[in-house]
């Protein structure tokens, strides 16, 4: 099921969200006894969630200041965080600043009240 024209918002996420083929029996039976889908209730939606990891300053350096626009990016860091002093160092180049790792996203789910 590619378009959701028409169905309840996150009906499509929940149906792509299926695993096996029990799953998807279990949602097309829903539907067959609910056409209109009234008693499927969505739990929640598709939600994208940026995910951050920490890195100590030296590892920052050492990991982006060789690529194209490196360095820029390692003083923008600096400067647009306060950085937090590592538990085991008091040096600055051991501060810890969180770096960008990509997006999670988790999927709707669906209940049938029925």
């Amino acid at each position: 099921m590619q378009n959701g024209q028409g169905l309840k918002k996150g009906l499509v996420a929940q149906w792509s969200a299926t695993r096996d083929s029990g799953e998807k029996f279990q949602f097309l039976k829903a539907f067959l006894l609910d056409r209109d889908m009234t008693s499927i209730k969505v739990l929640s939606e598709d939600k994208s969630k940026e995910k951050f990891t920490e890195m100590p300053l030296c590892l920052i350096r050492q990991k982006y200041e060789p690529l194209p626009g490196g360095k820029q990016f390692v003083k923008d860091i600096i400067q647009s965080q306060k950085g937090r002093k590592h538990p085991q160092s008091s040096d600055d180049e051991m501060k810890i600043y969180k770096v960008y790792v990509g997006v999670d996203i988790t999927s709707g789910l669906v209940a049938n009240t029925c």
